[in-house]
């Protein structure tokens, strides 16, 4: 069939950052991270059918990570970082299309162990990751539906084999 497409949705995104992070270290005994930023977050949706759409937002985020060495080449690791992503465009199915839902803020957590053998690095650990759901409801409001949840376990392997020939391997 000829489709002739429509005008275009118009959407741009201006995001500044500033932080200060400090990290502490005891010498052979741990490493510890915490930082905090501030963004300022502008997003504009100029849809043909309607009215730009305008959002801001400044959130405040934070990180701690720390690290201890569990022996010669055996590092525990952890740590929580608090984040921010874009939210999508409500879809044309929606009674309230083309609007801009706020942008999520996300958090993950991961804790695991690092072993060192040689050149090579082997990794095992943990984590969650939460971040908000958007979707269409029974009345077709698209908007914040829940929150998703992802938990798993990861592993890999990096390193060289020889000179010319390097090794990453992987599974989540």
């Amino acid at each position: 069939p000829e489709v002739e497409p429509g005008q275009l949705t118009r959407e741009s995104v201006e995001q500044i950052t500033l932080g200060l992070s400090y990290d502490l270290q005891w010498e052979k005994l741990a490493q510890l991270n915490v930082g905090v930023q501030q963004s300022s977050y502008n997003r504009d949706v100029d849809a043909p059918e309607g009215e730009t759409l305008a959002i801001e937002e400044n959130p405040v985020l934070f990180n701690i990570t720390a690290n201890a060495p569990l022996g010669h080449s055996l590092v525990a690791y952890g740590g929580i970082v608090r984040g921010f992503e874009e939210s999508p465009v409500a879809p044309s199915t929606a009674i309230n299309q083309n609007e801009a839902p706020p942008a999520a803020e996300t958090q993950q957590i991961d804790a695991g162990l690092r072993l060192a053998v040689g050149d090579m690095a082997a990794v095992a650990g943990v984590f969650e990751i939460e971040k908000p759901f958007f979707g269409l409801d029974e009345n077709r409001f698209f908007g914040e539906q829940g929150m998703q949840v992802n938990r798993g376990v990861e592993l890999s392997l990096a390193g060289p084999l020889t000179e010319s020939l390097q090794v990453v391997v992987g599974t989540v």
